[in-house]
């Protein structure tokens, strides 16, 4: 912090217009950010996780019902995918997916519905 302003990482402080020998206040700022976005293909609205856990050691079946009690859907109505569309199976762990990235929404389509 530096005058009052909360400075970020990326900043340089010479472009910002701090001098030699300036005083800089720190701290940690804690934010509350979703673990992962679930688009629901049935609603057209992100959901967005905010359960405080690690869904990397985690297996996809795990992330279903975490998904079915936030949205209300029973697990046996809905399917999770990718972004480019590949089913995601209950014996998988997300972290196997190939194009599966932290803030890439999964998608919850129907059961029988092909993406």
């Amino acid at each position: 912090m530096y005058a009052g302003a909360a400075l970020k990482d990326s900043w340089s402080l010479a472009d910002v217009g701090i001098s030699l020998g300036s005083t800089l206040k720190c701290f940690v700022k804690e934010e509350d950010k979703p673990t992962l976005y679930v688009f629901n293909a049935m609603t057209q609205e992100t959901m967005p996780m905010m359960e405080n856990i690690s869904l990397l050691g985690k297996k996809v079946s795990d992330l279903r019902t975490l998904v079915a009690l936030s949205c209300g859907f029973p697990v046996s109505v809905f399917c999770l995918r990718t972004p480019k569309g590949l089913e995601m199976y209950d014996c998988q762990h997300p972290q196997e997916l190939p194009d599966r990235h932290r803030y890439c929404p999964l998608y919850l389509t129907p059961a029988t519905a092909q993406h």
